[in-house]
């Protein structure tokens, strides 16, 4: 979105370009082999199906193998007719996906003069222009290739710095992540100039359509792997607590009904007091202090381990291949690191009671070692609060 400090300048870059790509026009537009043109009108087709099946990859970034195309029209035919295919691959974009005519104005711009400065590189470094390219041209391609793409991105990222202001860094960071998919394309447009020029009308038919089936296959993939992370998605927000971030007793369930049975230490946390602290403070405070607390938890434990809100003000802890001692040591953490913390003045904090369990040392069910844990938090309750019980043992011990 542009905003209105930089409308000026904005409109101005792209009437800036507008004019430079028309100029280009006047100079390289009398140069199209208009005797090609069943195999430039090949091109164009191809072209417009190409982009109109452009995927997104990324957030804002799209993928085509149009880019592909342009390539073997420039090498082949020259910047005059690879300026026509540009401009027709912005437009067919533009519509497709319903940007905005001044968008439309500057990609077909951006990509023309992306065009003459390819063909310039190409025709400097020594590169053979028509059906006479071959093998031995190969660095002036993939050099004028790898120009191409550098000058499309650097004018697209100066735009965005126009019309975005601080934004342009997100942008060209996303630029950079794809533009290894860009010199994917370039490198193939390399193949299909080759392939070209060896096999003429039967190479742009034949590649073309190895190109338009493999647009399909990536459009596909594509979509099966969005489809794939909404559900997965959707399945992680069925398995987190609304409130405090946290794993939600339906992920215990499913934990529970797993048959596997590894070894495993769960804590069961309760929070002290913690009507009293509802009744004093607010309900506002004490949702607070459960994210507080869910927050401190995770910041302990480990990356495999899982936190469980079990309900109202009890939390459990899952610690794979981990000991009762283990446990114990970073019950022990969650009750020291919580003695710093102060809900929601200075003057108030909160102390937690946690009972411990391990398989297989306790036992080697799941449901029985979950209810140890909670009997061993009621033990923990029992002996004063601020304490943490391990099942098993006559021990209990306090909170420093």
């Amino acid at each position: 979105m542009v905003n209105g400090g930089s409308r000026v300048l904005y409109n101005s870059a792209i009437a800036l370009s507008v004019a430079c790509a028309g100029a280009a026009a006047v100079r390289y537009l009398p140069t199209i082999p208009w005797d090609s043109w069943p195999q430039l009108a090949l091109f164009s087709a191809l072209t417009i199906y190409l982009h109109a099946r452009t995927v997104k990859v990324e957030n804002r970034m799209n993928y085509s193998l149009g880019t592909a195309v342009f390539f073997p029209v420039l090498y082949i035919y020259g910047v005059g007719a690879a300026m026509i295919v540009t401009t027709l691959a912005a437009v067919v974009d533009s519509v497709a996906h319903k940007k905005t005519v001044d968008r439309m104005l500057f990609n077909a711009a951006q990509l023309s003069l992306s065009a003459v400065v390819c063909g310039t590189v190409y025709g400097r470094l020594g590169g053979t222009f028509g059906y006479a390219v071959s093998l031995a041209d190969i660095w002036p391609l993939l050099i004028a290739g790898f120009v191409y793409i550098v000058i499309n991105v650097s004018l697209v990222v100066s735009l965005s710095a126009m019309a975005l202001g601080r934004a342009v860094r997100s942008r060209l960071r996303g630029l950079l992540r794809t533009m290894d998919k860009d010199f994917s394309a370039g490198f193939w447009g390399v193949v299909f100039t080759l392939f070209v020029a060896e096999y003429s009308t039967w190479g742009i038919i034949l590649l073309g359509m190895v190109f338009a089936q493999f647009s399909r296959f990536i459009e596909m993939g594509v979509k099966m792997s969005v489809e794939r992370g909404m559900r997965q998605e959707l399945e992680r927000e069925l398995l987190i607590d609304s409130k405090t971030g946290v794993y939600n007793f339906r992920y215990l369930t499913e934990w529970l009904a797993d048959p596997a049975v590894d070894p495993t230490a769960v804590l069961f946390i309760d929070i002290d007091d913690f009507k009293a602290f509802n009744d004093r403070h607010g309900h506002a405070a004490g949702d607070e202090a459960l994210i507080t607390l869910a927050n401190l938890i995770k910041s302990v434990i480990r990356a495999d381990d899982a936190v469980i809100r079990y309900g109202g003000e009890e939390f459990v802890v899952l610690l794979p291949n981990m000991t009762r001692a283990g446990a114990k040591r970073v019950a022990r953490r969650i009750q020291t690191s919580l003695k710093n913390v102060r809900f929601p003045r200075r003057d108030q904090s909160l102390t937690v009671s946690i009972g411990i369990a391990a398989c297989p040392e306790d036992t080697k069910d799941k449901h029985h070692l979950l209810g140890l844990a909670d009997q061993a938090m009621y033990e923990a309750k029992r002996s004063g609060k601020d304490c943490c019980h391990s099942w098993g043992e006559s021990a209990v011990v306090h909170s420093v």
